[in-house]
Parts: C-alpha cells; sequence; structure tokens
C-alpha cells in the first residue's frame, strides 16, 4: 500500500522540481508566490507543493 509521501511524489512537485522542469531559479517561484503571481500551490505539513494535473492543463 503506497504512503502518502509516495502518493505525493507521484501527484505533486515540490519547488524546486517545477523550478528545474521550467527552467527557472526556484526563487522566482518565492517571489511569485509572495506576489500573488504564477502557479497555483498547495501547502503540505508546511511544504509548498505543485499539483502536476494544474501544471498539466495550464499547458494545454
Amino acid at each position: 500500500m503506497p504512503t502518502e509521501r509516495t502518493m505525493q511524489q507521484k501527484t505533486c512537485l515540490t519547488q524546486k522540481e517545477l523550478a528545474r522542469r521550467w527552467t527557472i531559479s526556484h526563487r522566482t517561484l518565492e517571489r511569485w508566490r509572495w506576489a500573488g503571481e504564477g502557479p497555483a500551490y498547495m501547502k503540505l505539513g508546511g511544504r509548498v507543493v505543485y499539483r502536476l494535473e494544474d501544471r498539466r492543463s495550464r499547458r494545454s
């Protein structure tokens, strides 16, 4: 049975993972969050994550 962490890794990206994927600085994502801009995110246990489903639909 998959753990919550395993399921999260399959459905979400961390800030650094998304930054690498988009070839931008992870600080850019931080700045966007602070300014209320950029992609939608969630906080899970104090960690910022971005849902892969949201990222895929944004590219379409």
